[in-house]
């Protein structure tokens, strides 16, 4: 496995892996983890399949890849897999973190302003501008709908929506004062305050979502690997490899899931959808 990872010739398999993966600490976490697993695979008697022998890391998924025959497990959020991948794909495991805002397979995303933004609760936010990452995120756009349609039913509440394609962009606009509120995943704010410390003298936190399951990483239905042998062989890899260097990784281990997990997703938008709003504006 270590030696294709994003380097030399194109492997038998590849793993999507662009979901946590926004910094160059990131990206390289994940390549010694999975450098670190697939020397765990070798001295163990885990037998996940020879494909994990040699694996490339991609940290730019695109949907050809999630549809390629080569791709062993794809890294996604749990919206766009409801919306786009699940005639295709099943949900197999999510990562774990020991992270402010993770509770086992679940998490939040929190509400941020500037730190000399007058408003104080949602609410005040009538008339702002705010920031997503994408349409299709669960974490900055699906739980800001639902929690602002409880507020403006089928009224226009935003003055300004700017989708900026990164939660770290997102945070950077509400820092340096282009929007005013933003929703962020826990994982995306630890790890963008990592990333940027000084963006924390700009921003806070001032309110959280509700709380749905985490990020997983999906297969195409047709796959013949089996998601919970898969989930115990990189649950192996990962105690060994938080014990050794993995810490400033957070990463804790990882748990198999179903797509009934992810139904509450849709739960938010058919609420806001009723309330009638359906689409944040």
């Amino acid at each position: 496995m270590s030696k294709s990872i994003n380097q030399g010739p194109k492997s038998d398999s590849i793993i999507g892996c662009g979901m946590y993966a926004f910094t160059p600490f990131l990206r390289k976490a994940w390549t010694k983890f999975f450098q670190h697993a697939g020397q765990c695979h070798r001295v163990s008697q885990h037998s996940v399949d020879n494909t994990f022998c040699e694996i490339e890391l991609n940290f730019s998924p695109s949907n050809a890849l999630y549809f390629s025959e080569k791709a062993l497990l794809s890294h996604t959020c749990g919206y766009p897999y409801l919306k786009k991948w699940r005639d295709s794909h099943l949900p197999v495991c999510i990562p774990l973190f020991d992270i402010d805002g993770c509770d086992d397979i679940s998490y939040r995303s929190w509400f941020i302003r500037h730190k000399r933004s007058p408003n104080r609760h949602l609410e005040h936010f009538y008339q702002s501008r705010v920031a997503i990452n994408g349409w299709e995120s669960n974490s900055g756009m699906n739980v800001l709908r639902y929690a602002i349609s409880q507020l403006a039913g089928n009224s226009k509440f935003f003055r300004e929506v700017t989708v900026t394609g990164s939660h770290f962009q997102s945070i950077c606009d509400v820092a340096e004062g282009r929007a005013d509120i933003a929703a962020i995943d826990a994982v995306s704010f630890y790890f963008a305050s990592v990333k940027s410390p000084k963006l924390l003298d700009h921003i806070e936190i001032f309110d959280q979502s509700a709380v749905t399951v985490g990020l997983p990483f999906v297969q195409h239905r047709n796959s013949t690997i089996d998601p919970a042998e898969v989930t115990q062989f990189l649950n192996h890899a990962a105690k060994s490899f938080s014990d050794q260097h993995g810490a400033a990784f957070k990463l804790t281990g990882f748990k198999i899931v179903d797509e009934q997990a992810y139904l509450p997703m849709l739960e938010l938008e058919n609420k806001a959808v009723t309330a009638g709003y359906p689409e944040l504006r």
